[in-house]
């Protein structure tokens, strides 16, 4: 009869009974992910990245989906720290990595690959989002690293870590930061015109036109000496 009319004492008991062990779950999860980003910052990325996929692939029914949907609150909150706290490093962090190419330069590459590995499929909104922030932020801090070098020109500087990046873009194939590769082939073309003109006091186009020249007197048998 209490079938009939509505759920029974039993069917009662047993859905209390599952609320109270999700409830500690949802509890012990949530503790998990904050602990685990407070002994490292970067975890909320595969964290984060991790449950996306999960709740993707999860009924909305489900009591998991509850869990899985409050905690991947938590884990975003905490992914879009370890973003800002990103962005700050690479804003900050202007000293030299070695022949000219700035540390926030492979601190953003480096962290594209960590991502990208971690990101095979699923969601990228958020992560793509991450990315171009990112972008920004590191196409002006060559800017500023270019300007406080006092051993090489910053057109020098600004040409080698605008074209570091564009080759690791390109090497990579990353979706969403596409207009950024091309933008830091633009800055690269745009700042190697300018130092060979400020240098050789000749346009870039004519320079080039003329080892194109060489290259082809060499090509049709002209000795090198001539």
């Amino acid at each position: 009869l209490n079938s009939f009319f509505g759920e029974s004492r039993e069917g009662k008991e047993r859905r209390e009974m599952v609320e109270v062990v999700l409830a500690r779950f949802t509890t012990e999860l949530e503790s998990f992910i904050n602990t685990s980003c407070k002994f490292d910052m970067y975890f909320a990325l595969p964290i984060y990245l991790s449950l996306l996929d999960r709740l993707d692939d999860t009924p909305e029914q489900s009591y998991i989906y509850t869990v899985l949907r409050d905690n991947l609150t938590v884990s975003h909150q905490l992914f879009n720290k370890m973003h800002k706290y990103q962005k700050a490093k690479i804003m900050e962090n202007q000293r030299k990595a070695g022949r000219g190419t700035a540390h926030s330069v492979t601190q953003f590459t480096q962290f594209l690959l960590y991502s990208e590995s971690l990101q095979k499929h699923g969601k990228r909104t958020s992560l793509d989002m991450c990315y171009n922030q990112l972008a920004d932020a590191v196409a002006e801090s060559i800017e500023i690293f270019a300007n406080e070098q006092s051993k090489a020109p910053a057109e020098v500087v600004i040409v080698e870590n605008f074209h570091f990046i564009y080759n690791f873009l390109f090497r990579n194939k990353i979706d969403s930061l596409d207009k950024f590769r091309k933008r830091c082939h633009k800055k690269y073309e745009e700042h190697l015109e300018l130092y060979v003109k400020a240098y050789l006091g000749i346009p870039l186009d004519k320079v080039t036109l003329f080892f194109e020249g060489v290259q082809l007197k060499l090509n049709s048998g002209v000795p090198t000496k001539r």
